[in-house]
């Protein structure tokens, strides 16, 4: 990247002026001493560029991660394969993280190098905010805590299922958790239309082009037959 470049996008982030919408109007000017704006074109660049770090610190851990594997054919006639494989010991999009591995120690590894990066940046982690599975655990659930953030906020497996990124994620099968979640949707989005007056047409295009694709996205990780699926409309 030209030096120029880098100086101008530094540049763009010193001495920000924020100013905040409250009930009573706009605050005053408040200079932004660090940190970046979600709503900022740049965000994603930035963001991605602050994490690399810490992602490939935590990606070339040896023998950590969740691994996944699949022998695939290569030839059908001669039966021969090859094994497809891919570690991952981190999810990140923005500022929401996920750390993945085999067994609590490893976890709370890869928890413990993300404090030290946070630590380093001045960073604080909400980890009253964090959400912790575990998957097939053999312990007792009160054994198998990990401890979050400069305060070391202690976190127990939690058998509900949690929101990432608009999806859910369980330990358990959670069809009917999810068929929940879709029913709540559906229903918080047709009850205000109720007392307007609309037209069928608008009807069908907000439930073609909005609920349903937010239905599906929802029930991505959970396959539902199409009974299932008449059963909620």
């Amino acid at each position: 990247m030209p030096a120029n470049l880098t100086k101008w996008i530094c540049n763009l982030y010193k001495e920000t002026s924020i100013r905040a919408i409250t009930a009573f109007g706009l605050t005053d000017n408040v200079i932004a001493q660090d940190g970046i704006d979600q709503g900022d074109a740049l965000s994603p660049l930035m963001w991605r560029i602050f994490y690399d770090p810490l992602l490939v610190r935590l990606q070339n851990r040896r023998c950590g991660g969740y691994k996944m594997g699949i022998e695939w054919p290569i030839n059908i006639r001669t039966r021969s394969t090859y094994n497809l494989e891919m570690q991952i010991s981190a999810l990140a999009y923005m500022d929401n993280t996920i750390y993945l591995d085999h067994s609590v120690t490893r976890v709370q590894e890869s928890i413990d190098i993300a404090n030290d990066f946070y630590r380093i940046h001045d960073i604080e982690v909400n980890g009253p905010k964090t959400d912790y599975i575990a998957i097939n655990i053999s312990k007792v659930r009160d054994k198998c805590k990990v401890s979050i953030g400069c305060e070391r906020v202690e976190h127990c497996p939690t058998p509900k299922a949690i929101r990432y990124l608009g999806c859910y994620f369980s330990s358990h099968r959670q069809a009917a958790k999810i068929k929940k979640i879709i029913k709540d949707t559906i229903d918080d989005f047709l009850c205000p239309l109720i007392a307007k007056t609309i037209l069928v047409g608008q009807i069908e295009y907000l439930v073609d082009r909005i609920l349903i694709p937010r239905c599906a996205y929802i029930r991505q990780l959970t396959n539902f037959l199409e009974s299932k699926w008449d059963a909620l409309f």
